[in-house]
Parts: structure tokens; C-alpha cells; sequence
């Protein structure tokens, strides 16, 4: 019995971890790293991948190439422009109990990369109504990973 419990929690580790991976996005680089302050217009759930009008799946590299996307974006209205911030994967954001909501005034500290269809900041510190969610390290290393991998 201790033996099969003991399994059971390996494989579920081994599990968690590659999905902790295969979501962790790579790109970040703390030259671009900096402030931005706006206010949130909307709170996206993106799923694995983004379904263009002939109905084929639109990959893209904001999180490693691999997972396409999926996780939690906040679209921030900085003045007059729009920037798309990756939060981190869906399941982390609703384990830790991190809230966002449209109208809320946020500032972000992230690192602003290039992609094909723009401008993405992956965010390492969202200080929202007093409160700051730790996303990353000060290396960038998503904190989700970290929970599987230490």
C-alpha cells in the first residue's frame, strides 16, 4: 500500500513538473526589463492556441513556442496605446489567487520582447491595489517552475 502511494505521488510529480516546463516561457531578458504603469482593459484566459478564420491553430512564441500562448494576458492601456502582458499559465494564477480585473490601475515590472504580431511584456511583478504578485525571479525564472523543479 505505502508502496503504490508512494508511486502514485512520482508519477503525479513527473506530471506536474513537464507541465510546469512545457508552460515556463523562455524569452525573458532582463535588458528589456522595466516599469510600465496603465490600466488593465481586459483579462484574457487564452486556451493552447489562437484559431485563425480558416479555422487553422496560429502558433506563436510568447511562451516558448510550445505552448502557444495559453496562460493569462492582461491587455494594459498605457495613455493611448495597448500592450499585451503574459501574466503566467492559468492554473498558477488561480492556485495563487491572484485577481485582475478591467479598470484596475496596475504597474508591471517585465521584460518587452519582439514577436510577429508585436510587442509582448512577460511580467516578473504586477503590484495591483497595494498588493505585488511575485511572477518571477529577479533572473526571470517563472516562479511556477521553481515550485516543481527546488
Amino acid at each position: 500500500m505505502l508502496r503504490t502511494a508512494f508511486l502514485i505521488g512520482l508519477v503525479a510529480t513527473t506530471v506536474l513538473t513537464s507541465a510546469a516546463r512545457a508552460q515556463a516561457p523562455t524569452a525573458y531578458n532582463l535588458s528589456t526589463e522595466g516599469f510600465i504603469t496603465g490600466t488593465i482593459q481586459e483579462v484574457q484566459q487564452n486556451d493552447l492556441c489562437r484559431v485563425s478564420r480558416d479555422g487553422s491553430c496560429n502558433r506563436c512564441d510568447c511562451c516558448d513556442g510550445t505552448t502557444l500562448c495559453q496562460g493569462v494576458h492582461i491587455v494594459l492601456k498605457t495613455g493611448a496605446r495597448k500592450l499585451d502582458v503574459y501574466v503566467a499559465p492559468w492554473w498558477f494564477v488561480n492556485q495563487s489567487e491572484f485577481t485582475f480585473e478591467a479598470g484596475q490601475q496596475v504597474v508591471v515590472l517585465g521584460s518587452r520582447v519582439q514577436l510577429p504580431m508585436g510587442t509582448l511584456m512577460l511580467a516578473r511583478e504586477i503590484t495591483v491595489a497595494g498588493d505585488t504578485y511575485r511572477l518571477r525571479d529577479v533572473t526571470g525564472r517563472p516562479v511556477w517552475v521553481q515550485r516543481f523543479t527546488n
